[in-house]
């Protein structure tokens, strides 16, 4: 009875361990088998129908962190760049916040924009089958302040499958451009990535003078009233059958908003006939931070010719921040002024030397930009 139940135990040990074998073979198989079917980031290449769609579906992508399936959509032959950099997420985010920066968290997306941007246009490069994209985002800052509009780009490359990302790099020639890489309206731009001396765009090239009264230059503001002239402290510039008026308020609000008023009149007047009336930002004071001359001027003799030019201050962007930059106008007859290009380019010679100038306690990355802002700047003076 005992030689029974010992060998009933037995094989019934045998059993259960040949079933726990073949079950573990199974799961263990059954994992090496699941694992194989995983897609791999590199397995799986990605296309959008379109750069309207891509910018869409981008925007889902960063916003709920899925990096591994946003590298699926990128082109890195050539680039040096290895998916996996991508599918961690190390290529698309900053940890670390930059000394100068835009306000908000624009400075955590490095590639290919930050959340909230748009589709505004698809522009044609030097290179066949690569575009450049527009995207375009509009902050509204409250009533006291106009809106910002920021814009940034990042390269497409298509396909008889689709469209596909490709990284941002300094290879595109954007001079061949077919359409100008900036086209925004005056004061109205913020973070932008990797543009070239091209950016340079005045506030505008000319400006009619009303026959009487204050207009703004720039339609958004033309409901609101530039002011009272006779309630305006004005100050004064004699000129030959003209007197020049200057009168400016500011920096405001985050972009370090000015509104200019310049005006003319008849001689020995206390204050002006006629004018206009325009808004700027000089964010891009933060980086220049130093001038030769201390307040910085809105109006001055530049061409020692005894008339006095209307310097308008604007920034300009450098890498993802903004540098300031002067566009010089005379008066032409006494109906516009123009821009004068030639004393612009002297001008920026004096910034030039500005930016060059040591900083007390400098953070690196300010000096690096102030750098590019040198390079930029002499690219314009050289007519490049």
């Amino acid at each position: 009875m005992r030689n029974v139940f010992q060998s009933q135990f037995f094989h019934k040990h045998i059993i259960q361990s040949i079933l726990c074998g073949l079950f573990v073979t199974i799961v263990i198989q059954g994992c090496v088998l699941t694992k194989n079917r995983i897609p791999m980031p590199n397995q799986q290449s990605r296309y959008f129908a379109s750069p309207k769609e891509a910018v869409q579906i981008i925007n889902i992508l960063l916003e709920k962190g899925h990096f591994r399936t946003l590298a699926n959509y990128y082109d890195l032959s050539d680039s040096g760049i290895q998916l996996a950099e991508l599918a961690t997420g190390r290529f698309f985010i900053r940890t670390k916040k930059p000394e100068i920066t835009h306000p908000g968290d624009l400075w955590r997306y490095k590639h290919p924009f930050s959340p909230g941007f748009r589709f505004e246009k698809t522009i044609a490069t030097d290179k066949d089958n690569v575009f450049l994209i527009q995207v375009k985002k509009v902050i509204d800052q409250g009533v006291a302040s106009p809106e910002q509009v920021g814009l940034d780009y990042f390269y497409m490359k298509k396909s008889a499958d689709g469209w596909q990302l490709l990284p941002k790099k300094d290879g595109i020639n954007f001079s061949q451009l077919e359409t100008p890489v900036f086209a925004s309206p005056i004061n109205q731009q913020i973070e932008t990535s990797h543009l070239p001396a091209c950016t340079f765009k005045p506030p505008f090239q000319s400006a009619l003078i009303p026959e009487n009264g204050l207009i703004w230059l720039d339609e958004d503001f033309s409901e609101d009233p530039c002011g009272d002239i006779l309630e305006l402290e004005w100050m004064s510039w004699p000129g030959d059958s003209l007197d020049f008026f200057i009168k400016t308020k500011g920096p405001v609000g985050s972009g370090r908003y000015w509104t200019v008023l310049f005006g003319l009149a008849e001689k020995n007047r206390m204050v002006p006939d006629r004018g206009i009336c325009l808004k700027t930002e000089t964010l891009g004071w933060r980086i220049l931070q130093e001038f030769d001359q201390i307040p910085i001027p809105w109006i001055a003799d530049l061409d020692n010719d005894g008339l006095p030019e209307l310097i308008i201050w604007k920034s300009f962007p450098v890498d993802s921040s903004s540098a300031l930059m002067a566009w010089i106008y005379k008066l032409d007859s006494d109906k516009q002024i123009v821009l004068d290009k030639q004393l612009t380019q002297q001008f920026a010679i004096r910034l030039v030397a500005s930016y060059q100038k040591p900083l007390n306690s400098a953070h690196p990355s300010l000096n690096r930009l102030r750098a590019i802002a040198v390079k930029l700047l002499n690219e314009f003076i050289n007519g490049e």
